[in-house]
C-alpha cells in the first residue's frame, strides 16, 4: 500500500504524501464508525427484553420518514 521511498521524495512530495496518509487515515477511522453504527443499528433492541425505569430507552424524536 505504501511503497514509497520517503528518502526519495523532494520536499513537496514527501508533505503530498504525508497529506494523501493523513486522508487515507482519515476515511479509515470514519469506516470504523460506519461500522460501529451498522452494528449497533443491526443489535439495538434485544427481543423480549423488559425496559425498567430510568434504563436508557430506544426514541424517535421525527415524524414518518426519519430513520429509527
Amino acid at each position: 500500500m505504501f511503497e514509497e521511498d520517503l528518502e526519495a521524495l523532494d520536499t513537496a512530495d514527501l508533505l503530498a504524501a504525508a497529506s494523501k496518509y493523513d486522508q487515507i487515515q482519515n476515511r479509515a477511522a470514519v469506516r470504523i464508525l460506519e461500522a460501529a453504527l451498522t452494528y449497533a443499528d443491526r443489535h439495538a433492541v434485544v427481543e423480549g427484553y423488559q425496559w425498567l425505569p430510568g434504563y436508557e430507552q430506544l426514541r424517535v424524536y421525527g415524524g414518518d420518514g426519519c430513520p429509527g
